[in-house]
């Protein structure tokens, strides 16, 4: 699929898209936070073990 944008419409364009995806991402990272303090809370280490690493790779990657 092709989106056309308007020429001087693509800069504004972009930022919302930047704004969306940082957005996206702190979210994500709230989310994994979330579930590490579940797991905590449930004193289970390897699922909160495994939380964290997810947590990190989501960092790490801007996944």
């Amino acid at each position: 699929y092709y989106i056309l944008i308007p020429k001087g419409e693509w800069e504004r364009f972009s930022k919302s898209l930047n704004k969306a995806a940082i957005a996206m991402s702190k979210s994500v990272g709230e989310l994994g936070d979330a579930f590490g303090r579940v797991a905590k809370a449930l004193k289970d280490d390897k699922f909160y073990k495994a939380i964290c690493e997810a947590n990190k790779y989501i960092k790490e990657h801007n996944v």
